[in-house]
């Protein structure tokens, strides 16, 4: 059954909110990352929660009854989700989550509170010693003006799992290329962290021909990414990040002020490309192989 049968069309709209609903949760659509945080808050919250579901209802209607209910916070799931309760929530506290470059929208608000879309530093280097055991030398390819911070972690945590890390800064213009090339220099496994330079359709282009010529693992932060040919993909876990959310949301109800909220942890999947496996001749351990949330065969 889908969650949408599961939980009800007419919850999701709002039509039949739960008695003593105090928390709304605002979905933008029902691509599979967001149904999957959906259930997870749902499942957290129980009947506290009502279901505003932007795909199958009309926005002004749904702001209406967001308006004439008696919900003191509001999780939203997605961007689209976002951007409404940010428009329609009045005064009340919300929680974002699954939220693409959330920095660049104007969340810096004291009631707005989100679950980060990152993997920590920490979790990828772990999958990268997990799939790659006798790699000793990584790569890391950042933006400077978005994750220097992230790099410089993964420098200092890479010891941790046996693994020495070397940021590489990317270029601009002209410099792109060159210092894409740089990063495959001495190095087993190149790691691209998810800044939007980093992550062109020409940086992306570029670097997974380097990999292929010098037989040299790609570690990427989007499932699309290892489908066009990275090794691996470490990617966030919709399910963690609704529960996290769900939390937060709660803990906001129940009076918690949002400046006291603590950034949660979430988990991560791992996507594996076999194919690309093969064109590397890497044979990763099979309990690595096992752990893996997808596989492209």
């Amino acid at each position: 059954m889908s969650l949408w049968a599961a939980i009800g069309i007419g919850l999701c709209i709002a039509q039949a909110a739960p008695t003593g609903a105090d928390i709304a949760i605002v979905v933008s659509s029902h691509a599979g990352a967001f149904d999957s945080a959906l259930q997870a808050a749902v499942t957290e919250l129980g009947p506290r929660a009502m279901v505003l579901d932007l795909a199958s209802g009309d926005a002004s209607a749904l702001a209406g009854q967001l308006a004439a209910s008696s919900v003191k916070s509001v999780l939203a799931i997605g961007p689209q989700a976002a951007d409404f309760a940010l428009a329609d929530a009045g005064k009340r506290p919300v929680v974002h989550c699954l939220l693409p470059n959330a920095q660049r929208r104007g969340l810096d608000r004291p009631s707005v509170r989100g679950v980060p879309l990152t993997v920590d530093v920490k979790q990828v280097l772990t999958a990268i010693h997990g799939a790659l055991p006798q790699a000793k030398r990584a790569t890391v390819v950042f933006d400077p003006a978005e994750s220097e911070d992230a790099a410089a972690r993964a420098e200092a945590e890479a010891r941790s799992v046996g693994l020495f890390v070397r940021k590489q800064a990317v270029g601009r213009g002209a410099e792109v290329s060159a210092t894409l090339n740089a990063a495959f220099k001495d190095s087993d496994v190149v790691w691209l962290l998810p800044d939007r330079a980093v992550s062109s359709s020409e940086a992306l282009r570029y670097v997974m021909l380097q990999s292929f010529e010098r037989k040299i693992p790609l570690v990427v932060s989007f499932e699309a990414h290892a489908r066009q040919g990275a090794l691996l993909a470490v990617v966030p876990d919709p399910v963690a990040h609704g529960r996290a959310a769900a939390k937060l949301v709660r803990l906001i109800a129940d009076g918690t002020a949002v400046a006291k909220l603590a950034t949660p942890e979430t988990g991560a999947l791992i996507i594996i490309n076999q194919r690309t496996a093969r064109r590397l001749s890497i044979d990763m351990p099979d309990a690595f192989v096992a752990s893996a949330a997808t596989i492209i065969k």
